[in-house]
């Protein structure tokens, strides 16, 4: 019987579908995950989406990191190294989700307000 791989290697673009799959399954229970995107239709429409814009710079930078098996996936981003703003905009402003934000506060503030940097001064996206 062959149990969780806790061996990590760095991930390359090929593997980015399974990569993005394993960080969409690790947040589905996630409270803000499911704040943004209550529905399970919705947040699986989205995060992917929202997980490729978000992280996809470290794929090029070679700061992506799987399992061996996929079963835990790392992104990080460089400090020199920013998501796109408008690609994230386009997301949260989407056709479903923008009713539900002109019923609080912009989705732009929303976003700014919940992102930090670290100490490292990288973007972590960890499952």
């Amino acid at each position: 019987m062959n149990g969780p791989s806790f061996q990590t290697r760095s991930a390359t673009r090929d593997e980015m579908p399974q990569t993005v799959a394993c960080l969409v399954a690790a947040f589905i229970t996630d409270p803000l995950a499911r704040f943004l995107w209550p529905s399970p239709y919705d947040y699986l429409h989205a995060m992917p989406s929202l997980t490729r814009e978000y992280a996809s710079g470290s794929f090029e930078h070679g700061s992506a990191f799987v399992s061996a098996n996929f079963g835990g996936a790392a992104l990080w981003l460089p400090p020199s190294v920013s998501p796109s703003t408008e690609a994230l905009e386009r997301l949260f402003r989407g056709p479903r989700s923008l009713s539900d934000w002109m019923m609080c506060e912009p989705a732009s503030s929303k976003w700014k307000r919940g992102v930090r940097r670290s100490p490292t001064g990288t973007y972590p996206l960890l499952a």
